[in-house]
């Protein structure tokens, strides 16, 4: 919405024309010349036109998967309605939501499309360049954000920053173990090194033989260690597979319940029957052994498979190892659509979000109605155990053939709905939006339950995003988080800091699945604007500041800087951040915004965007460019 326009090539063969004929005929020398220098110019600006940000691949598959969306969003209307018109839908509604209890089925509808009209799509990723460059980690850093013209993937992430990316593609890494019998073969020890056999830094454990234990790591998991002929299996037993649950009423929240396992003896028995889901084997002659733990090729070439079968993307020459960035270049970084209002937009997957433009959105955008990387990893046969908590439906969604995109979505929600089958995301979608932001929280399961986009085009800047999200624990006061607000101004974008769930996991800034783990909820509805940043876009008319909001903020990120610098990490507790979070935002109330709900600031599609309101009210959006008058006056 901010960049300049370019002469279409009409135009300049329109002032050829003309100041060939004007040559011809009776004009003098200087107009000649400025005719000359038009021409010259307009060919300038024609050469200067940035590549086109979708490939002849990516074009067809965006039409054709909009073109079957269309029907598919038309088709499932009468079955949403039905749904939402439902007793048990009402029950539910009347309990959660009296705001809108009243309405009727299709005033309900209009309501879920006017929201996801206006809703953010979000991608997180770790301030800080990853230094774990595998096929489930974002491509970006703010870093790359700095030095780049568009909003990178994985694979674009190793090509540009690997000398020799085959080796990233195709990394094996060796665990060197040694196993050893205790006398009476009742137990054996295990001694672990990363880096080769008896080097410093070793560790060791000793485990039961013949026994069931659960896993330290994960609760979900038991360990069973059996002794073969001088080798040890280990076989890890994921509980939830063949679980008996059962449904218990929460006193607290009669209509949410929750799950409660069997006791593992009831599940499994011991020795386990069946195969183990996962399996490892020891040579237990008490000598150190390498032993293979991590190929790369297989995460890369199943992320690989994942993209062209679920979002129908071009394969590439070499599977799961993209040469060339133009080959990179046909796939999309993944986002999702921040159905939840959640202020951080995606904490799970980093302590920055970047929130693309609404109109890429509409344009580019292919939308799944459940994250895709869980579907492969526990629909396709590969049974997972790191999230014990969480019920799905396998069979609701079908790879490639139920996509959407951001104008036409209503059968995602059933999807959605039906794949996450132990409570109503549509319930939970109308809760979140009663009453004021953050007035009912968001439940760790639903960071999770989202519809993912992944846009079949490059994302390029400044026009692909609309603001960027800092995590006020992670970043606030630190130097990378003066790097986000350097890259913000760079761009003329907007930089929102929020509270996200502040839970003192934040860690490294990447991945942070412990958000989902037990019953857990957050407010997650705190976002202040940053003043510095806000004064260099066009959208600083829109947001009033007093004489010494700057100041005021500059000494408050000045006093959290001199915090992180006299604490032993960069990482300040999570009780001392609310503490400056609270001096901040009651330092700067109008700065404090809040997402876009429906109704909100309505403006023609092709206006430039806003990104939220105050508390007030008040819309904050960007402003169109003056745009530049020379040449047109020269022509007059």
């Amino acid at each position: 919405t901010q960049s300049s326009p370019l002469l279409p090539v009409s135009s300049f063969q329109h002032i050829s024309k003309m100041a060939w004929a004007l040559r011809a005929h009776w004009l003098p020398t200087n107009m000649l010349r400025i005719c000359t220098l038009l021409l010259s110019a307009s060919l300038a600006l024609a050469a200067a036109q940035p590549a086109p940000d979708q490939t002849a691949w990516q074009l067809r598959l965006f039409q054709q998967v909009q073109e079957n969306a269309a029907k598919l969003s038309e088709a499932a209307v009468p079955q949403l309605l039905a749904r939402l018109d439902s007793a048990a839908f009402r029950a539910q509604l009347s309990r959660c939501c009296p705001s809108v209890s009243g309405l009727g089925a299709r005033e309900l509808l209009q309501r879920l499309q006017g929201q996801v009209a206006v809703t953010e799509v979000v991608s997180g990723f770790p301030a800080a360049l990853s230094t774990k460059r595998g096929p489930d980690t974002p491509g970006m850093s703010i870093a790359d954000g700095l030095n780049g013209s568009f909003f990178q993937n994985a694979w674009q992430m190793v090509l540009l920053h690997s000398k020799d990316p085959d080796s990233v593609f195709h990394e094996v890494l060796e665990e060197y173990t040694q196993a050893t019998l205790s006398p009476e073969r009742t137990e054996v020890t295990l001694q672990h090194w990363r880096s080769g056999c008896n080097v410093s830094r070793g560790h060791s454990r000793t485990y039961p033989l013949n026994k069931c234990f659960k896993d330290p790591a994960y609760e979900s998991t038991i360990l069973w260690y059996h002794n073969g002929t001088h080798v040890i299996e280990l076989g890890w037993f994921d509980q939830t597979r063949s679980a008996q649950v059962k449904l218990i009423a929460n006193k607290r929240r009669a209509h949410r319940p929750h799950r409660e396992l069997i006791q593992l003896s009831s599940q499994l028995g011991c020795p386990p029957s069946g195969p183990p889901d996962w399996a490892e084997a020891y040579v237990a002659d008490g000598a150190c052994h390498g032993y293979p733990r991590y190929n790369a090729s297989d995460g890369w070439q199943m992320e690989d498979d994942a993209e062209m079968r679920q979002y129908g993307l071009k394969p590439f020459k070499v599977h799961g190892a993209p040469a060339t960035l133009s080959e990179a270049a046909e796939r999309g970084s993944y986002a999702m659509v921040n159905n939840y209002l959640i202020d951080q937009g995606s904490p799970m997957y980093g302590d920055v979000s970047a929130v693309f433009s609404l109109g890429t959105m509409r344009r580019l955008a292919i939308v799944s109605a459940v994250d895709t990387g869980f579907y492969e990893s526990t629909c396709t046969g590969v049974q997972g155990g790191m999230f014990p908590s969480l019920y799905f439906n396998c069979s609701a969604s079908t790879p490639f053939k139920l996509l959407g995109t951001m104008e036409h979505f209503n059968h995602l929600f059933l999807i959605n709905e039906e794949f996450w089958n132990e409570s109503s995301t549509l319930v939970d979608h109308f809760r979140r939006l009663e009453g004021p932001w953050g007035s009912e929280p968001v439940v760790g399961y639903n960071l999770l339950r989202y519809w993912e986009a992944v846009p079949a085009g490059t994302l390029r800047y400044p026009e692909a995003v609309r603001f960027l999200i800092g995590s006020f624990p992670s970043l606030f006061g630190s130097a990378q988080g003066e790097s986000l607000r350097t890259w913000a101004r760079q761009r003329g974008w907007i930089l929102v800091w929020s509270l996200g769930p502040n839970t003192g996991e934040e860690g490294d800034g990447t991945f942070n699945f412990q958000l989902m783990s037990g019953n857990r909820s957050f407010a997650m509805n705190q976002r202040l604007l940053d003043p510095e940043v806000l004064a260099h876009t066009t959208a600083a008319a829109s947001v009033p500041l007093g004489d010494k909001a700057v100041d005021t903020f500059q000494q408050l990120w000045a006093d959290v800087a001199l915090a992180r610098n006299e604490s032993e990490s960069i990482q300040i507790s999570n009780v001392t951040m609310a503490q400056h979070w609270r001096q901040l935002a009651s330092s700067l109330p109008d700065l404090l915004v809040q997402p876009l709900h429906y109704g909100d600031c309505d403006r023609a599609t092709t206006a430039p965007e806003c990104i939220g309101t105050s508390l007030s009210g008040r819309c904050v959006c960007y402003e169109a460019v003056e745009r530049e008058t020379a040449v047109m006056d020269v022509i007059i």
